[in-house]
């Protein structure tokens, strides 16, 4: 599918990894984006929610471009849904979003790199980040699980903003704990009355929304620390 909404062309896209695996993605470009947004998902039904296709608008008008990319496989899914396994694979979840990050900066070569995540990808995030330095200049994790990070946590400089539901205590309790790891700049922002917040319900998308597109335009502006 490839269809153009005001000055922005989207794009269902395959992505190769060196693991064999072909994962779906939703490329979303303005006209002269300079940055790249990676919107990364671990579940199958959150590739074309509501929630990914506001951001990616909002993003749009911004003068991101967006990648929204799945990180498991239909069938990694269907095991996933048995095992529970591979959403907390954090080495695997890395290694993909790496390869992510080439195919984006292949489409805008030189572009900076902002990752949104939920959930496991959070950790994912943060772990490329650490490996990927300058590469990657801002995360935002939703309702997410940095903590699964681990040691990582102590390499990563890259300003991170943590949003989590204010009726999620222990996510709340997690993200605090894995903030105090980082090196770089953070905040941990509590959406009141939210539980397992991932921006699903209307009003939490929109203050999703704004959280994020804030963090992001402070550090991926060219010229940003």
């Amino acid at each position: 599918m490839m269809q153009n909404e005001g000055d922005s062309t989207w794009k269902d896209v395959s992505i190769d990894t060196p693991d064999g695996a072909l994962l779906s993605g939703l490329w979303v470009k303005p006209a002269d984006a300079q940055a790249i947004i990676l919107l990364v998902s671990v579940t199958s039904e959150e590739l074309h929610s509501a929630t990914n296709q506001l951001l990616a608008e909002t993003f749009a008008r911004a003068g991101y471009a967006s990648l929204l990319t799945d990180l498991l496989t239909e069938a990694e899914h269907r095991e996933d849904a048995e095992l529970a396994d591979l959403r907390y694979d954090i080495g695997l979840l890395t290694a993909r979003l790496s390869n992510v990050i080439d195919w984006g900066r292949k489409e805008i070569p030189g572009a900076r790199v902002g990752i949104l995540a939920a959930s496991t990808g959070a950790a994912a995030a943060l772990s490329v980040a650490a490996e990927r330095g300058d590469e990657v200049a801002a995360v935002v994790s939703r309702g997410g699980r940095p903590d699964l990070a681990g040691d990582t946590l102590h390499a990563t400089n890259t300003p991170t903003l943590l949003l989590v539901g204010g009726e999620d205590s222990p996510v709340v309790d997690l993200n605090r704990e894995a903030a105090a790891w980082l090196r770089g700049e953070y905040r941990v922002e509590i959406i009141p009355g939210a539980t397992g917040f991932s921006g699903n319900r209307p009003s939490h998308a929109e203050e999703l929304a704004l959280s994020a597109g804030e963090w992001f335009s402070t550090y991926l502006t060219p010229g940003s620390s």
